[in-house]
């Protein structure tokens, strides 16, 4: 299993992380699920209403949904939300216990489960993917970064 992304969501990841560089941040993925492997197409920035905080991030829902529709909309290929990413200024690449609910929500979009990335900046910027599913348990996946 592995998840490939464009280098444009990828470029656009790290630009939101640098944005809050001591506060938690994140994104939501657009993409599909092929076969064996993931493909982010897009990211989605959290929204002007966004909670950031040292321990704690929330997302602008109704930005987001917005922003995804309009983005769905946009594409040729059948996309849809894949899943999410955010940063822990822990600097602990796992999901946390206040991670779950939002985990499970995602997870429960597709019978293939959903995406759940976590950014720590302690050693430069460090993405780790985990593909989610329910009932809610993780599985660490590789990564693999696209040339657009």
């Amino acid at each position: 299993m592995e998840v490939w992304i464009t280098k444009a969501a990828y470029l656009d990841m790290r630009a939101e992380n640098a944005q809050y560089p001591d506060t938690e941040t994140g994104g939501v993925w657009l993409g599909k699920f092929c076969e064996d492997h993931w493909i982010i197409t897009h990211n989605l920035r959290p929204g002007p209403a966004a909670l950031h905080q040292p321990g704690c991030f929330a997302y602008d829902h109704d930005y987001v949904l917005a922003q995804a529709k309009k983005q769905i909309a946009a594409f040729q290929q059948p996309v849809s939300v894949i899943g999410y990413w955010h940063t822990h200024t822990s600097g602990r690449n796992v999901s946390s216990p206040g991670d779950a609910p939002l985990d499970e929500q995602y997870a429960a979009l597709s019978p293939d489960g959903a995406l759940c990335g976590i950014v720590t900046n302690r050693d430069g910027f460090c993405l780790t993917v985990y593909q989610v599913e329910l009932p809610l348990r993780y599985k660490k996946i590789n990564l693999i970064i696209m040339e657009d």
